[in-house]
């Protein structure tokens, strides 16, 4: 997955090859997304607070494959869902964000480079903790 997003009061899902549709948000997917991994999206948002004393668009670790960020408030129609694992790079473009994925497909966010780089460096710290939290379960 690539990211996600709202589109004519549907949830479009970017996959690598295909955009799957969902008759739902964007936020019901991600929260979806949770679910089926057995965690609740707000506990893991409490949490990651929590512990990352991240407190404003926290990213969303949903397992070793998707990692997904906010771009604007979770809860806003207009938020883009993007999945940190699949960002090859970005760069600005105007005042917005060009974003090249893993795929070589590219998308265009209205997001300033400096809150996407601040984006990319809260998931990072999550991707980090859970990386080394998978090293220490030992309980």
């Amino acid at each position: 997955m690539l990211y996600i997003y709202n589109q004519n009061n549907l949830a479009n899902i970017a996959c690598k090859e295909k955009i799957q549709k969902a008759e739902k948000t964007a936020f019901s997917v991600v929260k979806g997304l949770c679910e089926r991994e057995l965690f609740s999206y707000d506990s893991r948002i409490k949490l990651t607070k929590l512990y990352l004393n991240i407190n404003t668009k926290v990213p969303i670790y949903i397992n070793k494959e998707i990692l997904l960020m906010p771009t604007k408030s979770p809860k806003r129609y207009e938020t883009y869902w993007i999945n940190y694992f699949e960002v090859f790079s970005y760069q600005k473009h105007f005042d917005k964000t060009l974003i090249l994925f893993t795929n070589l497909k590219e998308l265009e966010v209205s997001v300033t480079v400096n809150s996407f780089t601040i984006m990319m460096d809260k998931a990072k710290r999550v991707k980090e903790y859970m990386d080394k939290r998978g090293l220490n379960s030992s309980i």
